[in-house]
């Protein structure tokens, strides 16, 4: 039986940017002052990463460091249950980019 709200998802980067932005602010930042406190020591380097190619900064690490932060946030109660989302992976990285003031609309 399909449930009556099912969890969203996404097939596309604009489909995630929208999921992403349809998550009520209040619901987002624990998970934003989460990531910016965890990756503190990191920050320099995704911005820098950011800086050099905003769209796929990402690319090169998910199946490494990527996944790993992903995993600290399901462990730390942010996960797919959490957003009332189908695959955390939808979301990640648009929640680093904003932990660090990133993305459409920032300053880098």
């Amino acid at each position: 039986m399909d449930s009556p709200n099912p969890p969203r998802q996404c097939d596309s980067l604009e489909e995630c940017r929208a999921l992403y932005l349809a998550i009520p602010e209040e619901q987002k930042a624990p998970a934003i002052t989460f990531l910016r406190d965890r990756l503190a020591a990191e920050a320099e380097e995704i911005r820098r990463r950011h800086r050099a190619n905003p769209d796929t900064w990402w690319a090169a690490g998910h199946f490494g460091w990527g996944m790993a932060v992903r995993n600290v946030l399901r462990a730390a109660g942010f996960g797919e249950t959490y957003f009332h989302i189908a695959n955390l992976d939808d979301i990640v990285y648009e929640l680093i980019e904003e932990a660090f003031g990133l993305g459409e609309g920032a300053e880098t």
